[in-house]
């Protein structure tokens, strides 16, 4: 059995203590083989060795009865290999140095008590390790601190700096309710785990800068001092829910692999999101930003670029979703260049809030065909009743709404879509505006109660897929739709006149179509059906001209009913065609925003 009290010997174990010389504790003899040099039984990584023993030596370290410990003011467990360890309720009234120890079994630190700083600096916990409502009223060090398996710090107030930088933590982490009164460092952590410090508050200055979070839960977290997050990583999904930064908040060229949950969370003062990479989206529902907000070269998607980590595999589109946000200075949020760096589209849910003053300065927006901006929150109306090719979406896989919620929201988009067309407008970016006016038209064409006896049929319009098909198509806004995308599109405009002259060009010859000389044009052979819808192309022009003297003439009364038509509809859509150049190229439009 070793001395309880060795003193130390030029032969005794090498390895070095807190004050830099050798332990020199008596050599113990390793049976297993498993230390590779002589070390006293303290440092022996052998797990036969007495737990008796072991124990021992900690309490004459602890009885101040240890000549082998040598410094007077600290209780000096460097490198110690324990087994069994439970410190629960112990008092170290000195400053106590467990550097680079590991600890094998369970370690149980619960309601321990200390006056002094507690170092536990490049330790390894091969087990799970509690440290349950602690009272440490000095400086606590974890740095670089192996966690192989769950740890738990609930209940605890730590009056001090605590310093996690480079800990690795393997299982869970529990910090739920953990007051940080001083600077909590976090940096170059990662968490493989799920870590929860839901309820924690954080209220000087807390740096999880080049973290690694797997699943991370902040709900309802304090951070009452600047809180950087700079290039963190979070594997998984990640809560921030009611969480409240009283300053500034730093996620510069952070990482959310999974979807990150920002709901009812309050920004005080400037929330930074430079760079910031959102894979599968980030929900920004209810949060209130009081001051700045700064999303410049944020990606809500994938990025264009090779990146270290494997990509997301979420099966839905990225979406930003800002509903129902309220940003008390709209003029101090950015979005700059969001999503430049991505081939998606940003996709916005922006219902319910003010956004007619917020900067949108060279956004890569989700388009629709040839429309360069399409919000999410009416593609979230329109997806579930789009018609894929010439089968309609089934009832069941609809979107499931009762019908007030539907009626609102449809007015609530069309809203947002305003606000928008006031901001664009504002920084002369007219063709946005107009994709955004299309966006207005649409929500009102969409929405069952404006359709044709709505007042009647409403509640089928909505139960019946087939019906809601007929009331979105028998209006005048799908007419101004298909004619000129509502006045917004040129190219629309001047398509459909070329088709109505085409159409009348092929109809009169059928109809029955001849010289004013009186001669009948045939339709006998190839070379008269060629030279009859020729006759039918000029006819048209003459019609859509207004020309008094003919060269053709229609034979029969359907053929004079189409002169009669074709003379309203090709002015109706000429005029279009120029109402909607007028729009989209209004003096110092740009493409801008």
């Amino acid at each position: 059995m070793p001395s309880v009290d060795p003193i130390a010997a030029f032969d005794g174990c090498p390895i070095s203590m807190s004050d830099g010389k050798p332990c020199g504790r008596p050599l113990y003899k390793d049976r297993s083989g498993v230390d590779g040099q002589p070390v006293c039984i303290m440092h022996s990584h052998d797990m036969k060795k007495s737990p008796a023993d072991v124990w021992e030596n900690v309490l004459a370290i602890l009885n101040r009865s240890s000549k082998a410990n040598r410094l007077t003011q600290r209780y000096d467990f460097s490198g110690f290999v324990f087994l069994d360890t439970d410190f629960s309720q112990r008092k170290f009234d000195r400053e106590a140095c467990f550097k680079q120890a590991t600890f094998t079994q369970f370690a149980n630190f619960s309601k321990a008590t200390s006056d002094s700083i507690v170092d536990f600096s490049g330790a390894i916990f091969d087990r799970d390790a509690s440290f349950t409502n602690v009272q440490f009223i000095q400086e606590y060090k974890f740095s670089d601190a192996t966690f192989n398996g769950s740890l738990d710090f609930s209940g605890v107030t730590f009056r001090y700096s605590v310093d996690f930088s480079g800990a690795k933590f393997g299982g869970s982490v529990n910090f739920s309710e953990v007051n940080f009164e001083r600077k909590a460092d976090f940096s170059r952590a990662r968490f493989n785990s799920s870590a929860n410090f839901s309820g924690a508050h954080f209220k000087d200055h807390s740096d999880f800068s080049a973290s690694t979070i797997t699943h991370g839960d902040f709900s309802r977290a304090i951070f009452h001092s600047v809180s950087p997050f700079v290039e963190t990583t979070f594997l998984q999904r990640s809560r921030f829910f009611n969480t409240t930064f009283a300053e500034n908040v730093q996620f510069v060229r952070s990482v959310f692999m999974d979807l990150t949950e920002f709901q009812l969370a309050t920004f005080s003062k400037d929330a930074i999101f430079w760079n910031a990479t959102f894979f599968a989206g980030g929900d920004f529902t209810g949060a209130t930003f009081h001051r700045g907000g700064d999303f410049s070269n944020a990606v809500f998607g994938q990025r264009k670029e090779p990146s270290t980590l494997a990509t997301s595999a979420h099966p839905s589109p990225a979406v930003a979703d800002f509903r129902r946000v309220r940003f008390a200075e709209p003029a101090r949020v950015l979005f700059h260049q969001v999503n430049k760096s991505s081939l998606e589209g940003l996709r916005l849910r922006l219902l319910m809030a003010n956004v007619e003053a917020v900067r949108f300065d060279d956004v890569h927006w989700h388009e629709e065909g040839w429309r360069k901006i399409v919000i999410q929150d009416e593609l979230d109306i329109t997806k579930p009743f789009k018609v894929e090719g010439k089968k309609e979406v089934p009832k069941e896989e609809s979107h499931k709404e009762t019908e007030e919620e539907t009626a609102v929201h449809y007015e609530l988009v069309a809203i947002i879509y305003r606000q928008l067309i006031n901001n664009f407008e504002k920084v002369r970016a007219f063709d946005l505006a107009e994709d955004c006016w299309y966006g207005v038209r649409e929500m009102k064409r969409l929405d069952p109660s404006h359709f044709v006896l709505s007042g009647w049929l409403g509640i089928y319009y909505r139960r019946w897929w087939w019906l809601r098909w007929f009331g979105e198509r028998f209006s005048a806004l799908y007419l101004y739709q298909k004619a000129s995308h509502y006045g917004s599109s040129h190219q629309r405009a001047l398509e459909m006149l070329v088709f109505v002259l085409f159409a009348f060009a092929v109809a009169y010859p059928l109809t029955g179509l001849e010289e004013t000389k009186g001669v009948r044009l045939g339709l006998t052979s190839w070379l008269e059906m060629f030279q009859a819808y020729l006759s039918g192309w000029f006819h048209s022009l003459e019609v859509a001209t207004f020309q008094r003297a003919t060269l053709y003439v229609t034979t029969s009364k359907l053929g004079r009913l189409l002169e009669i038509f074709e003379s309203i509809l090709v002015p109706a859509q000429v005029s279009l065609l120029l109402l909607a150049l007028r729009r989209r190229f209004r003096s110092g439009s740009s493409s801008g925003s």
